[in-house]
């Protein structure tokens, strides 16, 4: 209930938000950096590695309710758009494209 009536609050202050918890996988640092300077929108983490039951509910409980608002102002979801270009594995490159270098 406390996650729901915060991002509430939040909200109603024109406060975008969104909480995350545990260890921040590769590109989290971009998808942060995307989510503020795009939309924003904060990205605020709870709580490290050892989550308990209380701090997922209200996690769940906040993102439920500013992910939907948030997605509605923007008018897509911007959060799989972001994610997209944060952690999307870097194109493989043909290993002879190492060797195509110009002559000296």
């Amino acid at each position: 209930m406390r996650g729901w009536i915060e991002a509430q609050v939040d909200l109603a202050h024109g406060r975008y938000k969104i909480l995350g918890y545990g260890l921040p996988p590769r590109g989290m640092p971009k998808y942060i950096s995307l989510l503020h300077e795009r939309y924003g929108v904060e990205y605020r983490a709870v709580t490290g590695c050892v989550v308990e039951k209380g701090t997922l509910d209200y996690t769940a409980a906040y993102n439920g309710v500013s992910e939907p608002v948030i997605n509605r102002k923007f008018g897509h979801d911007i959060f799989k758009e972001v994610e997209r270009e944060s952690f999307e594995l870097p194109k493989k490159t043909p290993a002879g494209d190492f060797a195509k270098r110009p002559s000296q």
